[in-house]
């Protein structure tokens, strides 16, 4: 189910997520807590320059991040969209597929008339390891120019690859 606020089930997947990516980048990467850094998931996560924008200039099937191969020693979870934008939204649904599997498909229509303009979801992507490609694709049902679709989530990945503990 999706959710307007991170709390409740939705603050449980979130949890549950963050856990096991801990516990997955430990058992692949064969470290520790002190050697590992969790953090909020980033555009440049999944290949994106700056922002969190997709061109809905199609209706249908859109591709917003394309077969995108997450970096070494990085692992990666998603829990939410936000559309950060009160106009017209023409997204209306998610799928997230990793290594040619579908691993959910989201509906986020009307996220952008929600108080927060968020939707998390309370069975998120736990894990995509590191190496994976991934593609995120958006369902257009009105085009526009471009659009804000915020990828909600959570990375934990060896200690400086982009943060350094204690700097």
């Amino acid at each position: 189910m999706r959710y307007t606020k991170l709390e409740g089930e939705a603050k449980r997947g979130h949890d549950r997520m963050k856990d096991t990516l801990m516990r997955v980048a430990k058992q692949e990467l064969g470290l520790g807590d002190k050697d590992l850094i969790q953090r909020q998931l980033i555009p440049e996560d999944l290949g994106l320059t700056g922002q969190w924008t997709v061109n809905l200039s199609a209706t249908g099937w859109v591709t917003y991040i394309s077969a995108y191969s997450i970096a070494n020693n990085r692992f990666i979870g998603i829990n939410g969209i936000a559309i950060p934008q009160s106009a017209v939204q023409g997204g209306t649904e998610v799928r997230i597929t990793a290594q040619g599997q579908v691993l959910r498909y989201w509906q986020i229509q009307d996220a952008n008339l929600t108080e927060d303009l968020v939707y998390y979801f309370d069975d998120p992507v736990e894990v995509i390891r590191q190496n994976t490609p991934v593609t995120i694709e958006v369902y257009c049902r009105a085009t526009s120019a471009t659009e804000r679709v915020v990828i909600i989530g959570e990375v934990v990945e060896k200690e400086g690859i982009l943060v350094k503990k204690g700097v």
